[in-house]
């Protein structure tokens, strides 16, 4: 999907002079669905691929890869798009997105279980259950699902709230996309050692309440202080 929503793209910024916002959101659509997708798909595969003990260091090495790419693709994009340039960033997300579908077809197939297969709604419903019955899956679940909530509605906002409220520029707002990749990857490179040595519950609370704090940061900043606060807060 997100090949399909890069090529739709590509359509959109040369086919016209001025880009149909409406065919700009599907393929946006089609290329987040794509990369959450295979986001989820990689954490269900690595209880399979990687010990037990392993699992922290594995996902630490994937989430630092994601970081690192939440660093460079603003800026690359932020340049380019500034500069006129925009076919160029979206032709560069339509080759990341066929380099992705070359390695993930080279994976190994899982062996298909002899089992009779559950129906989708029925999984749905047996998981919901079972997450329900237990304190700890249970306040993972509600905190993955106010924390999705909230980091889509900022992801919504930011733009519009950086372009007219403190008045970046193109560039400066994809420099601030860049300190979150930042932020990412600082957490990446701490998570196998605060799994570690900190309480669990301790590290579930830390990452809300560091988000509410930069919420709360960024929603009392005056637009006249500039961007090196809001970064600091988007941070």
């Amino acid at each position: 999907t997100s090949i399909i929503g890069a090529l739709l793209a590509l359509a959109a910024v040369n086919i016209a002079a001025k880009p149909d916002p409406r065919l700009l959101a599907v393929a946006a659509f089609l290329c987040s669905a794509g990369v959450v997708a295979q986001v989820l798909s990689i954490f269900a595969m690595l209880p399979r691929l990687v010990s037990g003990t392993g699992i922290a260091r594995a996902n630490a090495i994937f989430e630092f890869g994601r970081a690192s790419m939440a660093i460079l693709a603003p800026l690359s994009a932020g340049y380019l798009v500034a500069n006129g340039r925009s076919e160029i960033a979206i032709a560069i997300v339509l080759v990341a997105g066929l380099v992705s579908l070359g390695a993930a077809w080279h994976l190994p197939a899982d062996a298909v279980p002899n089992a009779q297969r559950v129906g989708l709604l029925q999984s749905i419903r047996e998981g919901a259950a079972f997450v329900a019955a237990e304190p700890i899956l249970r306040a993972i679940a509600l905190c993955a699902l106010f924390w999705n909530a909230a980091f889509f509605a900022l992801t919504a906002v930011f733009a519009p709230y950086a372009a007219e409220i403190v008045r970046l520029g193109i560039a400066e707002t994809a420099r601030a996309w860049t300190v979150y990749g930042a932020g990412l990857l600082i957490g990446a490179a701490l998570a196998p050692s605060a799994l570690k040595y900190a309480p669990t519950n301790v590290l579930f609370v830390f990452g809300p309440a560091c988000a509410a704090l930069g919420v709360a940061g960024m929603a009392a900043l005056a637009p006249t202080e500039g961007q090196w606060p809001v970064l600091a807060a988007f941070f």
